[in-house]
């Protein structure tokens, strides 16, 4: 990614201040959400330039951020109508077929969860209401 965006400067603490002083690295990158869990993985500034490297820092955010808002949507759907977003399951019905009645199959439809599994999509939603925000870049020296 191409930095286009003025990063937020950190110092680098714990695990990334020795990873620095041991390799002699200046700085370290990482896009951080809001409320303040990183999103990604801490890069080195050569490891940024390699990863999407035709795409700026902000459109790469806007594309997370697009894709977080997404999930919600999905989540939210699949625990309000208690049907799998993406799970399709075969519909039957009964015909009649050389004299006998057989079940063939007339199309598809959303799989019914249970109970359990819409609490789930409930907590997925929850778990990313907290991504949401703004994201940015952090610079730790």
């Amino acid at each position: 990614m191409k930095i286009d965006v003025e990063p937020k400067i950190e110092a680098a603490k714990g695990l990334d201040k020795l990873r620095m002083e041991m390799s002699g690295i200046d700085a370290l990158y990482v896009i951080r959400l809001s409320n303040g869990q990183d999103y990604t993985v801490v890069w080195e500034s050569e490891e940024l330039d390699k990863f999407q490297p035709n795409k700026t820092v902000s459109e790469m955010m806007k594309s997370w951020e697009e894709g977080i808002l997404r999930g919600i949507e999905v989540n939210k759907k699949a625990a309000e109508t208690g049907k799998h977003p993406t799970w399709k399951q075969a519909v039957y019905e009964d015909v009649e077929k050389h004299g006998r009645i057989v079940k063939e199959q007339v199309g598809w439809e959303a799989y019914k969860l249970s109970e359990s599994s819409i609490k789930s999509f409930e907590l997925f939603v929850k778990r990313d209401l907290k991504k949401v925000g703004k994201m940015e870049l952090v610079k730790l020296v």
